[in-house]
């Protein structure tokens, strides 16, 4: 429940005895309300204390009994209030102990509405690791409200290389210089609706952002972008409120790629003969046109993507060529049959037969798809029935 400056709202305690659960008056009866923090960490009363001292009509200046063991107040709050979670705190005297409980109260102002009623954000997006999701710009289950407020890093990325210096002249050579891995840092807010819950919602995002493993970060632009993450550093926590808490998460992406939705081409060999064969002989001339076995791929952003390709038998001396860039992958001494499986991982430059590491011919070439459409082809022998598969993403820098 939310409450709005310049309205007197009551607030109340029943109070039981532990041992029979019957309603029970205690020996005293003492009201505080404090602003951001509990009584007792440091932070003075923004309201009272207020005593019962035996009134039963409603006050507001006193604690006032409505029946047994029922006490309330009336709480004129100020008009210049400031917005945010105060904290009314009973303090009750029984059997010779001093016994204290808490309700939070969430204060309103002119056009604010409480964290937990929608106080998502613009941004949209996640972090995922395993089955530990968190959903930013949107409530989750537990009525607790994910801000993605900033996520510096998703624009340009670091380069790694360097100039050097001529020796005896003005200038230097430029060495080859290449991205290095990306660094985010986000600033998430969880508003929760009590501190249980929002201890929930910080134990959630701590799952969810890895140490030595990799999530799953989107972020939801007019083309949503992934990367493959994982913390670095501390993820540091700041509570402004007992139901509020503001994450700064310091993010690493191996990959500095940030890619769009996956991609597959599948083509299907109805050829004998798939371009060229290997041993080559040069001079020599790639096809000009499409043969069989040929697949035409666009990658829609603006960074070159490595995609994975799979190719299942049967064919011998089996190679993906880049027509676009006149590059490729070859295995002139392998014969897949129709069972089995040859598997092209070119972000890592692997290839793998069944399972298990296989050497590409030493000429090969471990070609990229730059931004734009890109003629991938086949080829080898006596592949009647083969089957090629690119799987890739859109990627941008």
């Amino acid at each position: 429940m939310s409450f709005t400056p310049g309205r007197t709202y009551t607030v109340g305690l029943e109070f039981e005895d532990q041992t029979t659960g019957a309603l029970t008056d205690p020996g005293t009866v003492r009201l505080d309300i404090t602003y951001g923090s509990t009584l007792g960490s440091g932070t003075p009363d923004y309201a009272g204390p207020f005593s019962y001292t035996g009134a039963s009509t409603p006050s507001t200046t006193q604690v006032y009994r409505t029946g047994k063991g029922l006490y309330a107040y009336d709480w004129p709050i100020p008009a210049n209030a400031a917005p945010g979670v105060y904290v009314a705190t009973w303090s009750v005297g029984y059997g010779g102990q001093t016994l204290q409980g808490e309700e939070n109260l969430w204060v309103d102002a002119a056009g604010l509405t409480p964290p937990n009623s929608g106080d998502i954000g613009y941004w949209t997006g996640s972090i995922t690791y395993g089955s530990n999701v968190v959903q930013f710009g949107a409530q989750d289950t537990n009525g607790t409200a994910w801000a993605l407020l900033k996520f510096p890093g998703m624009d340009g990325v670091a380069t790694d290389g360097a100039v050097v210096q001529r020796q005896g002249d003005h200038g230097g050579y430029a060495t080859p210089q290449f991205y290095g891995p990306r660094t985010i840092e986000l600033t998430v807010t969880a508003s929760a609706t009590s501190q249980a819950e929002r201890d929930i919602a910080r134990a959630a995002l701590q799952a969810a952002v890895p140490v030595s493993d990799l999530a799953t970060f989107v972020l939801n632009e007019p083309v949503p972008k992934t990367l493959q993450v994982r913390r670095s550093g501390v993820v540091k926590e700041v509570s402004a409120t007992l139901m509020d808490v503001t994450f700064d998460v310091l993010l690493i992406a191996p990959d500095p790629r940030k890619y769009g939705a996956p991609t597959s081409v599948t083509v299907i060999a109805n050829s004998q003969t798939l371009g060229i064969t290997f041993p080559m002989s040069f001079p020599m001339s790639f096809p000009a046109q499409a043969p069989p076995g040929a697949a035409t791929v666009t990658n829609g952003g603006n960074f070159e993507t490595r995609p994975t390709i799979t190719i299942t038998g049967p064919i011998v001396a089996p190679a993906v060529y880049n027509q676009t860039s006149g590059e490729s992958i070859s295995f002139s001494t392998l014969t897949l049959a129709a069972t089995d499986t040859l598997v092209l991982d070119l972000l890592n430059k692997a290839a793998y037969l069944d399972g298990a590491p296989i050497p590409a011919d030493l000429w090969s070439a471990w070609w990229v798809l730059d931004p734009g459409t890109s003629q991938i082809v086949l080829q080898g022998t006596g592949g009647a029935g083969a089957q090629m598969t690119i799987s890739f993403n859109d990627a941008w820098m």
